[in-house]
């Protein structure tokens, strides 16, 4: 069973994350981490490669881009639900409308081609463990952390005013952490450099791509979590008529309440 997870850039000018797990009926292990992902042929080649590789059986690909957005200005029903649940974690997301992507948007599209891989848009699943799947869902990692981090705000390694390369070093090596703590949870085997314990040194685009394919990571995890729990293992905030997004929660008996 193949689980994939694409930090989608939302214009075609700038790259995408990728990363592959597979799961073998015991364990996970990381295949692949890209990112350096271009446009969306070059996205789709990337499925297809790890597809193939993986059998053309069962695929779960979480992505971290909006992929149904029917309102043209505002923005959706889920992202307010977002925000009513985690503005407080500092985990809201932002607005998604037709305008802000001028008519185009490109999750939209890039699932159209999807479908003739035989992937489809559908974020419910049922049964845990269930092989065979072939779907594409939106995810959010902000959130998903908050949940599987068990954080009291999201960690603040994104390039934001305010926050030095010291401060956002520190938050990436936190991520790391938290990230390697969720793979033995999953039964994921994660390499030993990577991720790396200590970012230190690395700065502009080179700190950028690291981000992507730390946040491919999470979208992967997202979907693996989700299949090995079935319906009990998220929430789909939103529906497939307004626009959702998948997140990742734990019960009781994850010891959470």
């Amino acid at each position: 069973m193949l689980f994939l997870g694409l930090d989608l850039a939302w214009g075609p000018k700038n790259t995408s994350g990728g990363c592959a797990l597979f799961w073998d009926g015991v364990r996970a292990s990381l295949l692949d981490v890209t990112e350096t992902l271009g446009d969306d042929e070059d996205i789709l080649a990337w499925v297809q490669r790890w597809d193939a590789e993986a059998g053309l059986e069962g695929l779960l690909l979480g992505v971290d881009a909006p992929l149904l957005v029917p309102n043209e200005t505002g923005k959706r029903p889920c992202e307010t639900e977002l925000g009513r649940r985690y503005a407080r974690f500092q985990a809201g997301a932002h607005p998604a409308n037709r305008t802000i992507f001028g008519g185009d948007v490109r999750g939209e599209r890039l699932l159209q081609r999807l479908a003739q891989l035989e992937i489809a848009h559908d974020p419910y699943l049922s049964l845990p463990g269930q092989l065979g799947v072939r779907q594409a869902m939106e995810v959010f990692p902000h959130p998903a952390h908050i949940e599987l981090f068990g954080l009291a705000r999201t960690l603040k390694y994104k390039n934001k005013p305010g926050r030095d390369y010291p401060s956002r070093w520190a938050a990436f090596g936190e991520y790391a952490r938290h990230l390697r703590l969720l793979a033995e949870e999953l039964a994921l085997d994660l390499p030993n450099d990577w991720p790396p314990a200590d970012f230190t040194g690395r700065i502009g685009g080179g700190l950028k791509r690291t981000e992507d394919g730390l946040d491919a990571l999470s979208c992967a995890c997202i979907v693996l979590w989700y299949w090995q729990r079935g319906g009990s293992g998220a929430e789909v905030l939103g529906d497939m008529t307004d626009g959702y997004v998948v997140v990742p929660t734990r019960r009781v008996e994850d010891g959470v309440q």
